[in-house]
């Protein structure tokens, strides 16, 4: 009997499809992925806010949950290349070459995403608009950092 091999990775239209470990990962997939690990931030980062908020330390809440969303980042990613959200989608955060980003790079990814909310939305704006438009579906910070999000 003859072996089973997987059909090869395609693309759908529009790119936004594509199958196969390592391929990268879909425009869908990662905005799904980004949803799920913002809620799960927002609950968190919002908690923390509002507890300080009532112990009239509103300030060092904001402060401390800038700092629980960096650790986030650069936890998930810098350890496995996956936060919760991308381990439901399947998919992984590496180097361009396809190496783990480590923890170097896990901070400085982390942080271009945050500020890149942080600035009225717009540096955010611009790299949905690059998901979509670039070969690896690279986001602007993903760009800067030579980093992409490939399926696991």
């Amino acid at each position: 009997m003859g072996t089973w091999d997987p059909p090869p990775a395609t693309q759908g239209p529009f790119r936004f499809g594509t199958a196969g470990t390592g391929q990268p990962a879909s425009v869908v997939a990662r905005i799904v992925g980004w949803v799920i690990d913002w809620v799960i931030l927002w609950v968190i980062t919002g908690l923390v806010a509002w507890v300080f908020s009532l112990l009239h330390l509103g300030t060092v809440g904001w402060v401390l949950s800038a700092l629980i969303s960096l650790g986030y980042w650069t936890y998930f990613w810098g350890s496995t290349g996956q936060t919760p959200g991308y381990r439901v989608m399947h998919m992984r955060a590496v180097t361009v070459s396809g190496e783990p980003l480590g923890y170097g790079y896990a901070f400085l990814r982390g942080l271009l995403v945050n500020l890149s909310f942080a600035i009225c939305l717009v540096p955010a704006i611009v790299s949905l608009i690059m998901l979509a438009a670039t070969e690896k579906h690279q986001a602007l910070h993903d760009l800067i950092l030579g980093t992409t999000v490939v399926n696991a």
